[in-house]
């Protein structure tokens, strides 16, 4: 009797762990439909042999994910024919928003598979700061979801000089000068490549306006003249917690008296806080996230050592872990 209670939990247990991953073949089906463009091949609805044969894929595979997508809600099917919704037309579609499908193509190609390399990432190794992490997906809705805000304060501070530290693609520095003519904007990159980017797109639309510099900022001596603001975006979390307290040091002597300091990074909220938490709401996999997010606190007291206080404190998006935060 016993034996029959062990093997039906032994069931039980397996048929929950199972129910509970049902979940990702909506995601699984998405990834796919987008990264092989299946999405527009049955935008305007066909069979799968004639879809198949048209480009060149294996039958009884599209088969089988053209019977999942009718599961999960991402295909309709009238006899023989399958059709794209509406909602994966819209967003899942490389030829109309495609930040949908790159933010669910980094989930599935960095998150996941960094997630199922955490018994190897347990081994202690050495972690060293990087003011230049890899950009992705996600750093792009960062800066689109930021810039408002940036251009709020810059507004409201009547700022008329901005550095920006750790500036990547200088993409925020390049809609500032389309927006305010008279600004002068200095930016510094580590990565050369984002430098030599941000330089040809700079040049292009802006003239002189933009400075761009490649260096490394705990190294860099600075503008020749104080600035009204510094911006430190998206590199604090890539920085030992006890070395932000010296890059906002370092900061603060190219600040004006009367500047202040923006800076986008997530915040720990509480102590039980993780990088898995909310379902991926905080946007940074592990490989890019090598030392804990910066607490309220711990900010709070980068800017008192320095002279400063926190005036704002803004999320960039409702239920997310990244904030805007100003200091003066």
């Amino acid at each position: 009797m016993l034996e029959h209670i062990v093997e039906w939990n032994r069931y039980f247990q397996a048929k929950k762990w199972k129910k509970q991953n049902a979940s990702f073949i909506s995601s699984w089906h998405a990834y796919v439909g987008y990264k092989a463009m299946l999405f527009e091949r049955f935008s305007q609805g066909g069979t799968v042999a004639h879809i198949a044969q048209r480009y060149e894929l294996d039958p009884f595979l599209l088969q089988q994910w053209a019977e999942v997508g009718v599961e999960v809600g991402h295909l309709h099917k009238s006899g023989e024919i399958f059709m794209t919704s509406s909602i994966m037309r819209q967003y899942f579609s490389s030829d109309n928003d495609e930040e949908n499908g790159n933010l669910l193509k980094e989930m599935m190609e960095v998150y996941i598979p960094t997630l199922l390399r955490f018994p190897e990432l347990l081994k202690a190794q050495p972690r060293n700061s990087s003011l230049s992490p890899r950009l992705t997906p996600s750093d792009v809705m960062l800066e689109t979801l930021a810039y408002p805000k940036i251009s709020q304060w810059v507004r409201r501070k009547g700022a008329k000089t901005i550095l920006d530290l750790g500036c990547g693609r200088a993409v925020n520095l390049i809609r500032l000068a389309r927006r305010y003519r008279k600004l002068k904007l200095i930016g510094i990159e580590q990565n050369l490549a984002l430098v030599k980017r941000a330089s040809k797109a700079a040049c292009r639309y802006h003239g002189g306006r933009i400075e761009l510099v490649h260096g490394d900022i705990r190294s860099w001596k600075g503008p020749k003249e104080p600035v009204d603001l510094i911006m430190l975006n998206n590199i604090l979390h890539d920085v030992k917690p006890q070395e932000r307290e010296l890059l906002l040091k370092k900061a603060r002597e190219f600040l004006s008296k009367k500047g202040s300091v923006s800076i986008i990074t997530p915040i720990r909220r509480k102590s039980g806080d993780t990088f898995l938490t909310d379902d991926f709401n905080s946007f940074t996999p592990v490989q890019k996230k090598p030392f804990p997010f910066p607490s309220e606190k711990e900010l709070a007291n980068m800017a008192a050592a320095n002279g400063l206080s926190i005036v704002s404190q803004m999320p960039l998006l409702r239920e997310s872990d990244w904030y805007f935060v100003t200091m003066e």
